[in-house]
């Protein structure tokens, strides 16, 4: 907008209606998003080579019980009796288990520095491609003003030629009655007169289109625009030394050619392994667990 602001043929009114057309327009949102979209992609290619942590840990509770019918055994020297009946083997306990895994890329096989670049280069088009259309919603806007104001001035033409025309019909009446001339005249000021109404028809048929337009690019009531008046003066072309290779559309088609090359660049060497260092750590604890035999309980 700074060229804008330099531009002394453009009042406050239109550089303000031109930054509400901007703002409003949802195609200039929509490439902005996309863009904002691009760069989110490339930050996540290139975290592919930050190292990752990951944590994970599990608790587990067991019991159990077992009958078991063993015959029963008697001691020789005490006469004691072991197993006797069904005899009852209760087991219980928890168990915790912790792992912390740390990953690290240390070669993606040129996949990552390729895809960086391919992204890279297709920020950079659209970017370009950006500047394009807001250069032309600007061009449509201004296109927009002109039209109004020639409009508004072909319809001063018409009113001029609508009094002259008002002036020449009371000469030929007053001709036709001193017997000067004759009724065809007549007609043909008639016919003039058909003409002129119909041109002013369509010219206000139009303009009041330019104006619906013109509220639809910058979100301003047509009645509010009705009210402004816009200025007919040239634009001021300085020789800045471009040419047509420093049209943006050009660097946004020279931007994507990069970036397909450095796509086919990722493709072809994605049969290159890839490099990772692991590293891990774990921990399991068997805790509270006790076995309860018919001879005797034991912990640990």
């Amino acid at each position: 907008m700074s060229s804008l602001m330099a531009q002394n043929n453009l009042s406050v009114i239109e550089i303000d209606l031109i930054n509400r057309s901007l703002e409003k327009s949802y195609a200039l949102k929509k490439s902005i998003h996309e863009l904002s979209i691009d760069s989110i992609e490339r930050k996540i290619i290139r975290q592919n080579f930050i190292p990752t942590l990951e944590a994970d840990a599990k608790y587990g509770y067991a019991s159990s019980r077992i009958d078991i019918d063993i015959p029963t055994l008697q001691l020789p020297i005490t006469g004691i009796e072991l197993f006797e009946g069904d005899s009852r083997f209760n087991t219980q306990g928890q168990i915790f288990n912790a792992n912390l895994t740390a990953k690290a890329l240390l070669f993606s096989g040129l996949q990552v520095k390729y895809g960086s670049k391919a992204t890279e280069e297709k920020i950079k088009a659209k970017n370009f491609m950006l500047h394009a259309e807001k250069a032309d919603i600007i061009k449509d806007v201004i296109d927009t003003f002109d039209t109004i104001e020639l409009l508004k001035q072909s319809e001063i033409v018409i009113t001029k030629s609508e009094e002259r025309l008002a002036k020449e019909k009371e000469r030929v009446k007053t001709a036709i009655e001193n017997g000067l001339a004759i009724p065809y005249d007549r007609d043909k000021i008639t016919a003039a007169e058909l003409n002129l109404a119909s041109k002013k028809v369509e010219l206000h048929g139009n303009l009041s289109l330019l104006y619906l337009k013109l509220s639809m690019l910058t979100d301003v009531n047509i009645s509010t625009l009705e009210n402004y008046s816009f200025e007919l003066t040239p634009w001021t072309l300085k020789n800045i030394g471009q040419n047509f290779s420093d049209r943006p559309e050009l660097k946004a088609l020279n931007a994507s050619v990069k970036a397909y090359d450095y796509k086919l660049k990722m493709n072809k060497n994605a049969y290159l392994p890839k490099v990772q260092a692991v590293a891990s750590l774990s921990y399991s604890n068997l805790f509270n667990a006790s076995l309860e035999t018919p001879l005797r309980t034991s912990w640990w």
